[in-house]
């Protein structure tokens, strides 16, 4: 089980949802890898760069002592990895980042930055992450009026890429109920192939049920 995690956009919740799949996965013996291999708008604390959402994934699964490896380029500015290591004058090494993915045991997670279609490189995009790494991709769409077309798109791009898709997690990021998220889950079922794994309520400390990533 080696998994990549992305979503539609910057700002639906992704290292909100892998935390609790890692937990759920501690909950249930098996100690997973986690990597967020690029991560941009860090604190700058006294000098010292802090990757907060890297961190927090460490912690979970107790490999903060390895944050370095968790998370290999640590960017202050809030922009794409690409744009951030142009500014900050610091190249990407994209075989780096596979040589210590594949050095991880399984299950493996590894979180995305942004949106798909997000620079890594001048050539090289989030999207071409999963499958340089051989990941297969957890998709997250916030539970929102405009996810199912932004879903339909960002499968359609994976699928012209032949990426594997192992399903997708709608998450509450609004908790306001409307028609849009009301009928999201039944109608993304309708037109797409791919599994709704689950929906993560609004903001919730609860661990939901991720059974269908265990296997």
């Amino acid at each position: 089980m080696r998994y990549f995690v992305t979503g539609t956009d910057t700002g639906v919740g992704k290292t909100h949802v892998l935390s609790l799949i890692l937990k759920f996965f501690v909950t249930k013996g098996v100690h997973p890898y986690v990597m967020k291999p690029i991560e941009t708008g860090c604190k700058n604390s006294s000098g010292e760069i802090i990757p907060a959402d890297a961190l927090k994934l460490a912690e979970i699964v107790k490999m903060q002592h390895r944050l370095d490896e968790v998370c290999l380029y640590q960017f202050e500015t809030p922009v794409a990895p690409y744009v951030a290591s142009i500014l900050e004058k610091r190249q990407i090494n994209l075989e780096k980042i596979k040589e210590i993915s594949d050095n991880f045991g399984e299950p493996l997670f590894v979180e995305g930055a942004g949106g798909l279609m997000v620079p890594i490189t001048k050539n090289f995009f989030m999207i071409d992450l999963p499958r340089y790494l051989n990941l297969e991709v957890i998709f997250i769409s916030p539970l929102r009026l405009g996810t199912i077309n932004q879903t339909l798109l960002s499968i359609e791009a994976m699928e012209r890429r032949n990426i594997k898709i192992k399903g997708i997690i709608l998450n509450d990021t609004e908790g306001i109920e409307t028609e849009a998220t009301k009928t999201n889950p039944t109608i993304l079922s309708e037109l797409q192939s791919y599994p709704i794994v689950t929906v993560v309520p609004f903001m919730t400390k609860d661990v939901p049920d991720f059974s269908a990533l265990l296997t």
